[in-house]
């Protein structure tokens, strides 16, 4: 079939002292290969090797002194040889050496390569039919005994023949099944696409929404607030009170917006993890200051407890426990009307949290932040729903303290996104504890530093924010010239006014083009208010076409933005920004910024004459 014109093959055979032997069991036209010794073992020689490897060895341009192939008529030695191991069940049952005078095609070796899976199958067979014949030779005198084998046989082979029916239809099914397994699969992928573009549609709807909402507070929380200082005196009490009111009512929208904002980062996988070594001491002292005057208002008393000893500090997130704990207090206060609310740092005992809390259970510490109150108690049946978005123990329209029920929701998640986990035991009528479990070190992604640099750094380096230290004494910042760019005329009017209150004097600008523009105008110009959020040309881009002039390289450029999505501000750095201020501009931290960047020894370029105080109030 093959074209070969000499041919042996070998026989696997096993040796009482265990290990196989190739004998040549038949040959064609070969020279002597019937009195060929044994090989040793698998191994040896091209036919031994092929056994052992078992793999064919195709062997093209044969030595002329290596093998002949003879007739009556002359011998002449073969072009190609190849030898393949005949294998069954992925063991060796012998080896078929073939010689041909002109060279094995691709089509002949893929033959030989499918006949010798069958072939192992028939060498196979064939020991067990010779195994068989033994067995019958001895049996002869028991015919009838082997005629019931016989029959035992056939019922065997039927039954075989049924199995392999049922393996048939076994086969077809499973391969039904993978396939509905794989459409379904695909389903599934396909369906956490659109998940995944439903939740950056979200994440960007949000975002949007951020900038819309924030845009028109930052107008009225800037302006309320100056209202409400009254420094010319020109208001009366009533109207003063009017002013908070509005200023209250915009703080409280605003912190409603952080919470919707805050729930979407968390359920999409976008709040960063940013840890630090967070001291017990520090922690009490910012809780002290943050609520010890609330508690006082309301008549409670107010503890909060530290341990003693060896456990002093934690590894995880500062900014984001002290969210946890600000709302955990909040609620308590806000839902205890006579009585206590305290706070107790301590070591929790292995018992106290879930099983299948797996960061906490390889934690070599976990530390339990217990806030308690004597407060009106949550029912069992709520325990559970409380930690739910929009859920509050008391439902209803009519509810008596109000709130959004995004706190809890809020808490729980940012608990598991630091390895820990928040916990609720409560009586009705006799108070709660929630109880925030976390491993003394953080073990997720890894951590980034937020120390400050000793010495300030370039203020301009792509990509990277340093702050800019405060100095001791405060410059004022009369007489500099801020250039504030913002498409919305009612912030550039707020803004404005809150520049002007310390004698800066104000440029304006509603695009980016125009701010270009203010810039060649005006080579006195100290510092630049730049909205991120602008038609045309964005912020971004408008930084961007500012730095690209040596002369305004080092010109501080401080990006408001009412996004404040994750990555924002690293875009806005990434563009050359100075600094980072989130709408509603907060007054102080403004000023705060600005004065980081109008250092005292700089004087305005427009009132070289004037006289600077040494300090300015925030």
């Amino acid at each position: 079939m093959v074209d070969a014109q000499d041919g042996t093959c070998y026989r696997s055979r096993g040796e009482d002292d265990g290990d196989p032997r190739l004998y040549v069991a038949a040959s064609y036209a070969a020279q002597g290969a019937t009195q060929a010794p044994g090989l040793s073992r698998p191994g040896k020689g091209m036919v031994g090797q092929a056994a052992r490897d078992k793999k064919r060895i195709l062997v093209k341009s044969v030595p002329a002194d290596y093998v002949v192939i003879s007739s009556s008529l002359g011998q002449a030695p073969p072009l190609n040889l190849v030898v393949v191991p005949l294998l069954f069940e992925g063991e060796p049952k012998g080896v078929i050496e073939l010689a041909s005078f002109s060279e094995f095609t691709p089509v002949q070796i893929a033959f030989i390569d499918q006949l010798v899976e069958s072939l192992g199958i028939v060498v196979a067979t064939i020991e067990a039919t010779m195994r068989t014949d033994e067995l019958l030779r001895q049996s002869q005198g028991m015919a009838e005994e082997l005629k019931k084998q016989q029959e035992e046989l056939q019922k065997t082979n039927e039954a075989l023949e049924e199995k392999a029916r049922q393996l048939t239809a076994q086969k077809d099914e499973v391969e039904t099944k993978n396939h509905e397994v794989n459409v379904a699969k695909q389903e599934l992928e396909e369906k956490a696409k659109q998940l995944a573009l439903t939740s950056q549609y979200k994440s960007q709807f949000l975002a949007n929404m951020s900038h819309e909402l924030r845009t028109p507070l930052n107008s009225l929380l800037i302006l309320s607030r100056q209202l409400a200082e009254n420094r010319r005196r020109t208001l009366d009490e009533k109207q003063v009170e009017y002013a908070q009111t509005i200023h209250q009512s915009g703080t409280d929208l605003l912190n409603l917006i952080n919470e919707i904002l805050d729930l979407a980062k968390v359920e999409s996988g976008t709040m960063a993890i940013d840890t630090a070594e967070v001291k017990f001491v520090d922690l009490e002292q910012y809780l002290q200051r943050s609520f010890r005057q609330i508690a006082k208002e309301r008549g409670l008393e107010f503890e909060v407890r530290v341990p003693d000893g060896a456990l002093e500090s934690l590894v995880t997130d500062d900014l984001r426990l002290r969210q946890v704990l600000r709302n955990l207090l909040s609620n308590a206060m806000k839902f205890t009307e006579t009585g206590k609310v305290s706070v107790v740092i301590e070591a929790a005992h292995p018992n106290e949290w879930s099983r299948d809390r797996e960061t906490l259970n390889r934690a070599d510490a976990v530390v339990a932040f217990r806030v308690s109150d004597s407060g009106i108690g949550i029912p069992d049946d709520k325990h559970s729903i409380i930690f739910e978005a929009f859920q509050q123990a008391e439902g209803g329209t009519s509810r008596k303290y109000g709130g959004t029920g995004l706190g809890l929701a809020i808490s729980r998640e940012i608990a598991l996104l630091l390895g820990g986990e928040l916990r609720v035991e409560s009586r009705v009528g006799q108070g709660s504890t929630f109880s925030l479990f976390l491993p003394r070190q953080y073990m997720g992604l890894a951590s980034t530093s937020r120390e400050r640099p000793s010495s300030p750094p370039k203020r301009h380096e792509v990509g990277l924010f340093a702050a800019v230290p405060v100095p001791a004494e405060l410059p004022s910042l009369r007489g500099r010239r801020v250039l504030v760019v913002d498409d919305d005329v009612r912030n550039i009017f707020a803004l404005s006014v809150l520049l002007e209150e310390h004698e800066m004097k104000v440029l304006r600008a509603e695009t980016g083009h125009q701010a270009l523009a203010q810039l060649e105008n005006n080579a006195d110009i100290d510092a630049v208010l730049m909205d991120v959020m602008m038609p045309e040309m964005d912020g971004y881009e408008a930084i961007r076409r500012i730095r690209e002039h040596a002369r305004w390289r080092d010109l501080p450029i401080i990006a408001l933005t009412a996004k404040a999505m994750k990555g924002d501000r690293e875009q806005c750095m990434a563009a050359g920004a100075s600094d980072y201020v989130i709408k509603p501009v907060d007054a102080e931290e403004l000023t705060r910024v600005l004065y980081r960047w109008l250092p005292a020894g700089e004087a305005a370029k427009s009132e070289p004459n004037r006289e600077t105080p040494t300090s300015a109030p925030l």
